[in-house]
């Protein structure tokens, strides 16, 4: 989905991580994936570059996709093998969906 506008150049405070993904949602807000070792959480930002609301995960993500026509985010966390959704209304975790392990 195209930006209606021009966000303006923001800096994001540092997070003791990195930025590993960015979604652009509906009414151009932007849900910015955190991962590090102390870093571990999703943060949602307005069009204007204002900071509204982190949710903290777990363990470090990976990525982040959105569930179309869903207030839901589904976020990948590598390292217990699983995804865990989001409500990116209120920013709270929802459940989580394990996967096996694979044996070599």
């Amino acid at each position: 989905m195209p930006l209606k506008q021009k966000i303006k150049k923001t800096d994001v405070p540092y997070r003791n991580g990195y930025l590993f993904n960015i979604v652009v949602m509906d009414y151009n807000r932007l849900l910015l994936c955190f991962s590090g070792v102390k870093s571990k959480a999703l943060s949602l930002w307005s069009e204007t570059g204002d900071h509204i609301q982190d949710c903290a995960l777990a363990e470090s993500a990976w990525g982040i996709a959105m569930i179309p026509g869903t207030n839901e985010a589904i976020v990948t966390l590598p390292s217990i093998n699983a995804v865990k959704f989001v409500d990116i209304i209120s920013m709270v975790p929802d459940s989580v969906m394990n996967f096996p392990t694979r044996h070599k």
